[in-house]
């Protein structure tokens, strides 16, 4: 009956659904429904399509759309782009950094959805008493949730576990990027998902949870609309809990996914997602769509500029408790960017940083790192914490477009935001691209090395290059971006080094290179002090010699030599009686006196 879909597939979808959602008779007469005149997998899953519209329960509604996609994907076999698009994701998400990031990720979502809730109980107080409307938030919401996503745990953690050992329980985001019952067949096809099962596992033990929280939050509520109390209060939550009426399992399945950015897409994003299923192609550089549209849908929803998006504008309209909501995520956003902008004022939180090469690499010689905490005299980086990045990125990125004045201070300031977005690890392959479209001349070689070495090296390999070898490489071509991820080979290419020759490397041991947290220490000695003050940078030499361009090797050598040459003699010059009386002026063009001559001495010899 189901043609290329094997009856194993079938029963085994059918044994896991009804034990995690307790509606064996709704799905069995969904099933039974195959017995009468269905031809083919393609018919199967749209009777199965069809019958998700009809049901009223949520869960079974997902869980039979589920079932249809792997009907609907089995109705043809995975083809070479099928495959090399489930080799090049999964390996993307091979290193601890990927399930270190989605762990951080579904954690601050699902923090701060607690004070959203107080805030939205008292904001819906006043628009119960300027509308003389009954309330629809209460302060108990939070706390009711807080308890519930806490008894969810142990479910969560069950689920978790279901999600690492069986492919067929996806409770998470894969389903954007695997094709459906696996592209690679056989064990080395189960080895090569393995990043997929354990990014499931995490997604389902915090949706679950969530999804308790949200259950108990939404019974607590119905209670107190009751007029219940006390101890009838406690037990009508629980049996409510215990067998949910089908609005409220809705409401709880869609908050669980809403904190782990799940969210079915809608509109123009739904169109796009289509077309990215329908193209397996371009997964190969968009192999997530879903998970960053919502995160940036999540943090747009936390600034001004919701009113931009049309679910706000419909919940602002509906009014009530769902007006309380969009208005509480507003409120805590925007305290949240206010705060963090505070910090970025007092130099505590880092951006981007200059555009300027010279300036740049001033920064990183005293230990400064882009996107990073400072505390103490440690910058610890903050990348890849979504969407708590979001945040902290744009504070930072605004200050630094306003401290130096300019007409087109506000155009800065939103290009740094666009561009904190695009340089988010899972959507590096994204930006690249753009990269490489907007300047094919500057970026294309970039955009194919990364991609094909992608596509080639697991970031666990990677992961473990960087382990033994903590100097950052500038590898050029395809084929030193290979070796530049693997471990040992890295070795064969050159460093990347700053004005002064000295070669960038990552600090600590192999325990603090383990750490998935890049941490630097800031820096000083008299040379970097002195140009400090003076407010002066040092740029790069030429890679031009006697009218003829250096070779990579020989400009390595010269920017080497010459650098430490350099910072030798700025050293001794400054410490001498006749620098440290003379005028900034002066100093200047000691300093410039002093690269001139060295570099044009270390370019002869």
């Amino acid at each position: 009956i189901l043609n290329a879909v094997t009856k194993e597939e079938v029963v085994e979808q059918t044994k896991v659904l009804p034990q995690v959602l307790g509606v064996r008779k709704e799905i069995g007469l969904a099933l039974t429904s195959f017995k009468k005149g269905v031809r083919g997998s393609k018919e199967a899953a749209q009777k199965l399509f069809k019958q998700a519209e009809e049901t009223t329960n949520p869960i079974v509604k997902e869980n039979l759309k589920s079932l249809g996609r792997v009907l609907e994907g089995a109705e043809r076999d995975p083809t070479l782009i099928d495959k090399l698009v489930e080799w090049a994701t999964a390996i993307k998400l091979s290193s601890p950094l990927t399930q270190f990031r989605n762990i951080s990720g579904n954690t601050f979502s699902t923090v701060l959805k607690v004070p959203e809730r107080f805030v939205s109980a008292g904001l819906d107080s006043l628009r119960a008493i300027i509308t003389g409307t009954g309330k629809e938030r209460f302060a108990k919401d939070a706390l009711a949730d807080t308890i519930g996503t806490l008894e969810g745990l142990k479910e969560g953690a069950a689920n978790a576990v279901k999600a690492l050992k069986d492919e067929s329980f996806q409770m998470g985001r894969i389903e954007e990027a695997a094709f459906p019952g696996g592209a690679i067949g056989g064990k080395f096809g189960k080895v090569v998902r393995a990043p997929f099962r354990l990014l499931s596992a995490v997604d389902a033990f915090f949706q679950t949870a969530n999804q308790r929280g949200a259950l108990k939050m939404a019974a607590t509520r119905q209670a107190i609309e009751e007029g219940l109390s006390g101890e009838a209060m406690v037990q009508r939550i629980s049996e409510l809990v215990e067998s949910p009426p089908a609005k409220l399992l809705e409401q709880a399945v869609e908050e669980g996914k809403r904190i782990v950015f799940r969210e079915d897409l809608k509109g123009t994003l739904e169109s796009l997602d289509r077309i990215r299923h329908e193209q397996p192609y371009i997964k190969l550089i968009i192999p997530f769509f879903k998970t960053p549209a919502n995160i940036f849908k999540a943090f747009i929803q936390r600034t001004p500029l919701t009113f931009a998006l049309p679910s706000t504008l419909q919940a602002l309209k509906t009014g009530g408790g769902e007006a309380s909501d969009v208005m509480s995520r507003l409120v805590v956003g925007s305290t949240v960017l206010a705060s963090f902008t505070a910090l970025a004022l007092e130099g505590r939180i880092t951006g981007r940083g200059p555009e300027n090469k010279a300036k740049r690499d001033a920064l990183y010689r005293q230990g400064w790192q882009p996107y990073s905490l400072k505390i103490g005299d440690n910058y610890i980086s903050y990348r890849g914490l979504e969407p708590l990045t979001a945040y902290l990125g744009l504070s930072a990125d605004i200050v630094e477009a306003f401290e130096e004045p300019s007409q087109d201070a506000i155009l800065k300031a939103l290009g740094a935001a666009a561009g904190d977005f695009l340089d988010q690890p899972f959507l590096t392959g994204i930006s690249d691209f753009f990269d490489m479209m907007t300047n094919p001349e500057r970026h294309a070689e970039k955009f194919f090395s990364n991609f094909l070495s992608g596509a080639v090296i697991p970031t666990g390999v990677s992961y473990a290059s960087r382990l033994i070898d903590p100097t950052f490489r500038h590898p050029k071509g395809v084929l030193q971006t290979m070796e530049s991820r693997i471990p040992f080979m890295s070795q064969r290419v050159l460093p990347i080094r700053n004005a002064f020759g000295e070669t960038a490397r990552r600090e600590g041991g192999i325990l603090q290179r383990f750490s998935p947290v890049s941490i630097t220490t800031a820096k000083s000695d008299l040379v970097e002090n002195e140009l400090g003050i003076l407010d002066k940078t040092i740029g790069f030499p030429s890679k031009q010699a006697f009218g003829e361009s250096l070779s990579e090797e020989e400009y390595d050598t010269m920017l080497r030599v010459s650098g430490r040459v350099t910072k030798d003699v700025l050293f001794e010059v400054m410490k001498t009686g006749g620098y440290q009386g003379a005028s900034r002026d002066s100093k200047i063009k000691i300093i410039d006196k002093v690269v001139r001559e060295v570099r044009e001495n270390v370019r002869n010899q």
